[in-house]
């Protein structure tokens, strides 16, 4: 029961972080904490979502007439708020999102290379 609650409490943890930083890719990177902001570089989403955001904003004229009250943003300001930088970074965003997906495949296969351990191939002998 104890390294039920144990595995339960890690697997939460995990989550919770995992979550805390993909947040920066649901919304503005400006809003997070300085720490935050940092910590999200270590999510795949974060890289997915800049080369989204470039290859859909930078490319296109925005269709916008400003008048009083109404702001026409650029699209660089626009990708400044939403990802923290204004300039396209398509080769690192790629590289990125290619090095974490190769990352987990590796460590996947490193994970079913490991002998399973003895009182697991136990359990599941009874």
């Amino acid at each position: 029961m104890k390294s039920q609650l144990n595995a339960a409490i890690a697997v939460s943890y995990i989550l919770i972080v995992c979550l805390s930083l993909a947040s920066g890719t649901i919304r503005s990177s400006k809003g997070l904490p300085g720490w935050l902001q940092d910590n999200a570089k270590g999510v795949h989403t974060k890289y997915a979502s800049s080369l989204l955001h470039t290859a859909s904003f930078l490319g296109r004229k925005m269709n916008c007439t400003p008048a009083t009250g109404i702001v026409c943003p650029s699209p660089a300001d626009f990708l400044l708020d939403r990802i923290g930088h204004p300039n396209a970074q398509e080769t690192t965003d790629i590289a990125a999102s290619v090095a974490f997906a190769l990352g987990l495949c590796a460590f996947n296969m490193i994970l079913y290379l490991l002998p399973m351990p003895r009182f697991v191939r136990r359990k599941f002998r009874e």
